[in-house]
């Protein structure tokens, strides 16, 4: 349901500039939802030439060329993933002078979505990846031009049908690539058709896997997948992937980044300080790294968006709107002596023994480096105008194009997005259906209340408390290059009564007998734990040795830290216990009860951990069932003693009720937006039938919800039993 005012997307998730209507003019295709948009740049500005309206959700944009033999026609294909998992073929008819569909595929049988796409650079293969761990293959024949060229004109050609059927397809029979327990990340084509697969195996740990795209004349087989290499596991969860135009692949985590090498090349180690190399990768802890005499990078990355320049350089954008200039020397080494002999012992046993084995190119890096060129948007894709110039779209921001110099980036052009606050944030519900939201990005923030009462603060709110008739407000903003935190304590009507600024990233914030703050310090890699009292004046702080604390909880006079460990205070913050747990990317932590403690992780889902804190004590930990093998947990709201919520960034909401036996799946949902927050309503679930349902836009059904539910583009939704 809307509240109050529009808040829906649109935003542009993503952006491609290839050749459509004219041989040597680029178009520019923008996504924004359901709609391609085709702008063509000219002279620094942005003109509008036509829309095209899939009518549902655009998960995914390539462009590809089809067209081979006729150098007059240099024009690029559209391709597009929907939500409904169907791939669109779209190209520029002369004949009709306007775009027309050319094939539209369905991908029958699937549980879950479409996630990724690839395409290879001459445009014969497309991979696409969906979460039940399949990858299709998809296959244009390039000796089709004749038929291509009668499909955009829609003119079939003639012959018998069973005779023709299989001549006369677009797309050859695929070839799909079962991972069986091995989830996909993302997927890339590197040089000479090799696909690199990010995946997460059965023991949670991620891996690349190479494989082979190999092409046959066999009737029944036209073409399959061999797995040419499988590396060692990540040191890291992995954020952001991209393929180099060397061949390799770089693997990019929060701290700790790595290059893998092509399908015939290995790495050779050289001395070098800056990074570790093997024959096998090459890796780079970024927060060890002096970057340039001007910024020292001290705070975690984690980056959304890149562009490739060139094989040496690379341009990388970071969720706190960060820019960086990657650059790299991965040149080739001549082989030794000995090499060559060994080289040709295998070619000799090839030859004898009717092997495949391919000789082994050396290469090294000489230098790695990265430079950060200054702040700019959220982007979420990226695409090269001309010269320095760039433009970077964006659903939680302003969609841009920007200069990129060797220092700074400047800001050319903006694309207002109609309107568009930003995501949801952080939500209240209290008293008698008084609802509080926060909206925004990290430049600005509007805190509102269904009554129509506002406040607009700078930076973006991660949290919202209530402690009697004040409102407690956490968030983050930015000051010059670093990223400060504060509280704001604000009054019934939403005026400002006390403001606090820290020179650090809170984390978390919770409330109980005191106000306890998390955060952390990267110089130490230590954790800080702070208690103040409600007037915001510190009364003690402990440090942590265990990393990372991205979640705190409270419970009967203890408070409970999750990171790396987990760890319990009394309410002086003195030390009760120390325990591991499995997970080390927890998102959200919540009691159940006084014996159970919920754990949300992004990579395992939720779980739910015995514990007694009166000894304390802790016990068995048991993960909650969920339908999806990649529904993990990202938020967690209990609604009665009965049963909770658990979401996830897909979308997707489970509910659960409590059993002897432990918690049970009653029901869920999916959405189809990432979902950023969710909160308990006015209402208890029903546990004899435990369904919901999206409410309408009316008042009673804000008063009678169960739970609220906040999305990245900006919607907020209430749920009934």
């Amino acid at each position: 349901m809307k509240l109050g005012i529009e808040r829906r997307s649109y935003g542009i998730s993503c952006s491609n500039l290839a050749p459509l209507i004219e041989n040597d003019v680029n178009s520019l295709v923008l996504i924004r939802h359901d709609r391609l948009e085709v702008q063509q740049y000219c002279d620094g500005k942005l003109h509008h030439l036509l829309d095209i309206t899939i009518n549902e959700k655009i998960l995914c944009l390539k462009s590809l060329p089809v067209i081979k033999d006729d150098p007059s026609d240099r024009r690029h294909w559209l391709v597009c993933l929907t939500e409904s998992n169907q791939l669109w073929l779209i190209a520029f008819s002369d004949q009709q002078n306007s775009f027309v569909v050319v094939d539209r595929v369905t991908f029958e049988g699937l549980k879950g979505e479409i996630c990724t796409m690839t395409v290879t650079e001459d445009g014969n293969f497309i991979a696409i990846s969906s979460i039940d761990n399949f990858v299709h293959i998809m296959y244009l024949d390039p000796s089709k031009q004749q038929l291509y060229k009668q499909a955009l004109e829609h003119n079939p050609p003639a012959g018998k049908i069973n005779r023709t059927l299989k001549k006369n397809r677009i797309f050859l029979k695929p070839c799909n690539i079962y991972l069986a327990d091995e989830l996909i990340q993302n997927c890339h084509f590197l040089a000479d058709n090799i696909l690199a697969l990010v995946v997460r195996d059965s023991n949670l740990k991620y891996l690349v896997k190479y494989y082979r795209v190999v092409k046959h004349s066999s009737r029944f087989s036209e073409f399959n997948c061999e797995l040419l290499r499988k590396f060692q596991p990540l040191p890291e969860t992995p954020v952001l992937s991209i393929p180099l135009p060397n061949g390799c692949l770089m693997v990019l985590g929060e701290e700790i980044h790595s290059i893998y090498p092509s399908g015939k090349t290995i790495f050779k180690f050289e001395n070098n300080a800056s990074f570790g190399i093997n024959k096998l990768a090459a890796v780079k802890i970024l927060t060890r790294e002096l970057a340039n005499l001007r910024a020292k990078i001290t705070q975690k990355q984690i980056f959304t968006v890149f562009h490739v320049i060139d094989e040496h350089r690379v341009i990388l954008g970071s969720n706190t709107g960060d820019y960086y200039l990657v650059s790299f020397d991965i040149h080739a080494l001549p082989k030794t002596e000995e090499e060559l002999e060994r080289e040709q012992e295998l070619l000799n046993a090839q030859r004898q023994l009717e092997l495949e084995i391919e000789s082994q190119d050396f290469y090294s890096i000489s230098s790695w480096k990265f430079v950060h060129v200054g702040k700019s948007t959220i982007g979420n894709d990226m695409v090269h105008l001309e010269d320095q110039k760039f433009f970077i779209s964006s659903t939680t921001d302003k969609s841009l194009i920007v200069d990129i110099g060797r220092y700074e980036i400047t800001q050319l052009l903006s694309l207002e997005s109609d309107g568009f606050l930003g995501p949801l944030t952080a939500g209240l519900c209290y008293g008698h259906g008084n609802v509080l939201l926060a909206q925004g990005t990290i430049s600005k923030s509007h805190l509102f209340g269904v009554d129509g009462r506002s406040i607009t603060v700078p930076g973006v709110i991660r949290k919202i408390l209530l402690r009697g008739e004040s409102f407690y407000v956490l968030g983050l903003k930015e000051v010059g290059s670093e990223i400060h935190s504060f509280i704001y304590i604000l009054d019934q009507k939403l005026q400002i009564k006390h403001i606090k600024t820290y020179a650090e990233e809170m984390l978390d914030i919770v409330v109980d007998k005191y106000f306890y703050v998390s955060s952390n310090d990267h110089k130490s890699d230590q954790s800080v734990i702070r208690s103040f009292n409600f007037d915001l004046q510190k009364l003690k702080e402990v440090r942590v040795p265990i990393g990372t604390i991205s979640q705190l909880a409270t419970r009967g006079g203890f408070l409970v830290a999750v990171g790396s460990h987990l760890k319990i205070y009394n309410e002086e913050l003195e030390d009760q216990i120390l325990f591991s747990v499995v997970g080390i990317a927890s998102s959200c932590l919540s009691f159940f009860n006084d014996s159970k403690l919920l754990i949300g992780d992004f990579k395992l889902g939720v779980s739910c951990q015995d514990i007694d804190l009166d000894k304390p004590y802790i016990g068995s930990i048991k993960a909650l069932p969920v339908e999806d093998k990649l529904s993990l947990c990202s938020l967690v709201s209990v609604l009665s003693d009965q049963c909770l919520l658990t979401s996830d960034s897909f979308g997707n909401i489970n509910l659960f009720q409590k059993t002897e036996d432990g918690f049970i799946l009653k029901s869920s949902l999916k959405i189809g937006e990432s979902i950023t927050f969710i909160c308990k309503g006015f209402h208890q679930p029903k546990t004899v039938s435990l369904e919901f349902e999206l409410a309408n836009e009316n008042k009673l059904a804000l008063k009678n919800s169960v739970a609220f539910v906040g999305t990245m583009s900006g919607n907020v939704y209430s749920l009934h039993n």
